[in-house]
This record gives C-alpha cells, sequence and structure tokens, in this order.
C-alpha cells in the first residue's frame, strides 16, 4: 500500500486537469489546487523528504488547515439551502478560529493537530449528511453513479469518519503513553482510509461532467 497512495495521488491533478481544464463549473474546477496539495505532501512523504515527524507534521498541519478552508467553501457551493449554507458559513469561521487556538495555545504548529482534525471531522460530516440528504429528496433527477460531487462527498466521508476515530483513539494511547503499541493499527488504517479516498476521488474527475443540478 506503500506506492500505491503516491501514485493515485499523482494521477488525481493529472486526470482532473484532462477532464476539467476548460470546465466552467467553478466548484470542481478549484478542486485542482487541493489535488496538487495532496500530491506534494505525500510525495514528499514517500520520497523521505520529511524524514521526521517534526518536519511531516508541519507539512500534514498546512495541508489540514487548506484542506479544512477549502472543503468547507466546497460544501457551501454545492448545497443549495440556503439555511444550510449559512450554517456551513458559521461553522467555517470557527473551525478556522479554532485552528488557530490549536496553533497558538495549545499542541502547536509542530505536532499533529489532532483536536483541530477532530472538530473538522465532525463539522464535514455533519456537512456530507447534509448534502446527502439534499440529494435523496431530489434523487428522481440525478444518475449518482455519474455525479463526481457523489464521489467526492463518498470518499470524504469514509476518510472524515475513520479520521474521527483514529485521532480519539491515538488521543488515548498517546495519553496512556503507548502509541508506539498502537503505530501499526494506525499506519494501516490511515492509509486504507486515504486510499478510499484518492479512489472515489478519481472516480469523481474520471468523467467529464457538464451540468449538475446539485
Amino acid at each position: 500500500m506503500k506506492i500505491i497512495i503516491p501514485i493515485l495521488v499523482l494521477l488525481l491533478p493529472i486526470t482532473h486537469f484532462i477532464n476539467y481544464r476548460q470546465s466552467n463549473i467553478i466548484v470542481l474546477k478549484r478542486f485542482i489546487f487541493l489535488l496538487i496539495g495532496y500530491a506534494i505532501i505525500k510525495w514528499l512523504i514517500y520520497l523521505e523528504i520529511f524524514n521526521t515527524d517534526f518536519v511531516r507534521n508541519i507539512g500534514m498541519n498546512i495541508l489540514i488547515i487548506f484542506e479544512f478552508i477549502f472543503i468547507g467553501w466546497f460544501y457551501s457551493q454545492v448545497i443549495k439551502n440556503k439555511r444550510i449554507q449559512n450554517r456551513i458559513k458559521v461553522f467555517n469561521r470557527i473551525l478556522l478560529l479554532a485552528s488557530i487556538i490549536n496553533f497558538i495555545f495549545l499542541q502547536g504548529f509542530d505536532k499533529l493537530n489532532s483536536y483541530t482534525i477532530i472538530l473538522g471531522s465532525c463539522i464535514f460530516i455533519y456537512y456530507i449528511f447534509e448534502y446527502f440528504k439534499e440529494i435523496i429528496e431530489h434523487v428522481e433527477n440525478k444518475n449518482l453513479l455519474q455525479n463526481p460531487f457523489f464521489w467526492i462527498s463518498t470518499g470524504y466521508l469514509f476518510f472524515y469518519t475513520g479520521l474521527f476515530v483514529l485521532m480519539n483513539f491515538g488521543e488515548y494511547f498517546t495519553f496512556l503513553k503507548e502509541f508506539n503499541s498502537f503505530r501499526p493499527i494506525w499506519d494501516f488504517f490511515t492509509n486504507l482510509i486515504t486510499t478510499i479516498l484518492y479512489t472515489c476521488l478519481l472516480v469523481a474527475f474520471s468523467f467529464r461532467f457538464k451540468q449538475t443540478n446539485t
């Protein structure tokens, strides 16, 4: 699985560029920035340029905050319910403020910001729930298997649910000073949920999507 993730993450921006470089669907077109961020960080880790936990955590923290800002914006555009849109904007501000507080006063910049990840995972699972709720209400107009929003949301649902569980167990074992005993499970399931996410994103961007009513 060590080589699968770098290959998938390298294919993502290439596939996206081929199918969406001339797209007028801004919410999908701008996904290229997040995909490039994934590719840079994952390849730096794979090539062992990030060869210490200290440097790796800094890189991941930068990626995580960028991911949270982007995904929050993404669902504020994809979900059409105005009440939910306003709620998302409030949650996005809360998450950004919580991230800054965590950086400055709690876990710092050089430690993996698990508190931010746990909070962000809960918030994004809620966004995805609202998205699925909305498309179920209008399912007669949807071909879900050809809808990139569906695949993107499916991938992130698995990813953030798994991340929430892993981070909580990780904090528990860290508190017990037994994280090394938990590390094999951590590594396996982190790679698993990342592979699921990147596979779903690859499916989402593997076909041309011309219009949507989502």
